[in-house]
């Protein structure tokens, strides 16, 4: 399943943050896709040598997108 070249690595979008992230959020621009990004933040936390921690998870990790994929899920 892992391409050649890729990373296993995955960004589920699971945090809990000190409220200094906020400090940075007030300065964030729009991203191409007109969001603002959360990572742009975390940058802006690493460029001023805030520390960031994070924490490998072992074991199967499944988006669950929509209810089909959460009843395939549940089948097995």
């Amino acid at each position: 399943w892992l391409k050649e070249g890729k990373t296993a690595w995955y960004n589920a979008g699971i945090y809990c943050f000190r409220p200094q992230l906020f400090e940075h959020t007030a300065f964030l621009e729009k991203s191409p896709r007109g969001e603002y990004e959360l990572t742009d933040a975390l940058t802006a936390m690493l460029e001023a040598k805030e520390p960031i921690a994070g924490l490998e998870i072992a074991g199967r990790w499944v988006d669950v997108r929509d209810p089909e994929v959460l009843r395939q899920l549940e089948a097995e």
